[in-house]
């Protein structure tokens, strides 16, 4: 875990680098998959690299309660973990065309 940790730490990085805010980010994936607004904070904190305890230390709420928000945003994006996500939100990041993570027919914009 703690390798994809780093690597969504590092995209983390590269989006404030070039500007693009993670929140803005999350907010469109919310959007496009229809996230709940705790899966959409859960999605932010999770692009900026932090853990399942750090998350549930963060908003005041068990690790048990954490992993179910988690998992049901996996769901619903579509990915396997915490890879799949890193690279589906790499490979939107990359495609400026609105392809990549959101669903067909929906813009990244």
């Amino acid at each position: 875990e703690a390798a994809r940790v780093d690597e969504l730490r590092s995209l983390a990085d590269r989006c404030r680098a070039e500007g693009d805010s993670l929140e803005a980010r999350a907010a469109r994936a919310a959007r496009a998959f229809m996230l709940t607004r705790r899966e959409e904070e859960m999605l932010a904190l999770l692009l900026k690299g932090r853990t399942r305890s750090e998350i549930a230390r963060e908003l005041y709420v068990s690790d048990n309660t954490v992993k179910t928000h988690i998992r049901n945003l996996y769901r619903k994006m579509g990915v396997g973990g915490r890879e799949d996500l890193a690279e589906s939100m790499e490979a939107a990041r990359d495609r400026r065309d609105g392809e990549g993570l959101l669903p067909s027919g929906v813009s990244d914009r």
